[in-house]
């Protein structure tokens, strides 16, 4: 489960969903300021994935880099950091363990454990997008494109998953389910979904 620290990073990904692209910063902007700050060690080997603005006036910078994690799925390990301006410097959090999920030819970028197995992550991703979650997206008013997804965490036999909405951000608890179901043929179901809204500062 993520720390109080790793939760404050968390909660700012998820805005990344509806957010405008700022151009990549130069050298010296306090951006990388902040990173070097932050990661005396290896701010050189994080790689700037995106600049978001997810508020007027707030920004919000994610960076990656490799994690010595083995896979013979082609699933990646990665650490993300995670960088929120504010009104005299950019604060930076991180690292929180992640994963680049390879499905159908796409690669997406979640905040996972480490310790979730990598056929749950490719499975879970698998479902979000499909005609399954559809369904259940559809009964519960939430937006259900698979790229929305920003992180995938167990919480005993289920799973949590947050995806970004085109006006909130959501918390969804979805379940295995059980092949003797009405709906075999659907790996998951939604058991539980609340809203997002308020944002680490």
């Amino acid at each position: 489960m993520y720390t109080v620290r790793r939760l404050f990073a968390l909660a700012l990904v998820t805005a990344c969903g509806c957010a405008t692209r700022e151009p990549p910063p130069k050298p010296e902007d306090p951006l990388l300021v902040a990173m070097a700050s932050e990661f005396p060690r290896d701010a050189n080997v994080y790689q700037l994935v995106s600049i978001d603005e997810v508020a007027p006036g707030k920004k919000l910078a994610r960076f990656e880099r490799p994690a010595p994690q083995a896979s013979s799925t082609g699933l990646a390990r990665i650490w993300v950091a995670f960088c929120a301006s504010g009104e005299t410097r950019w604060r930076c959090a991180g690292p929180i363990e992640g994963a680049q999920v390879p499905y159908e030819g796409t690669s997406y970028s979640v905040l996972a454990p480490f310790a979730l197995e990598d056929a749950a992550l490719v499975s879970i991703l698998g479902y979000v997008g499909s005609s399954c979650f559809a369904a259940d997206a559809e009964k519960l008013g939430i937006s259900w494109e698979r790229s929305r997804t920003r992180s995938v965490d167990r919480e005993g036999k289920d799973y949590i998953v947050q995806l970004a909405g085109t006006e909130g951000f959501y918390r969804l608890r979805i379940e295995p389910m059980a092949r003797t179901d009405s709906r075999a043929e659907c790996a998951y179901e939604v058991r539980d979904v609340s809203t997002l809204t308020q944002l680490a500062p």
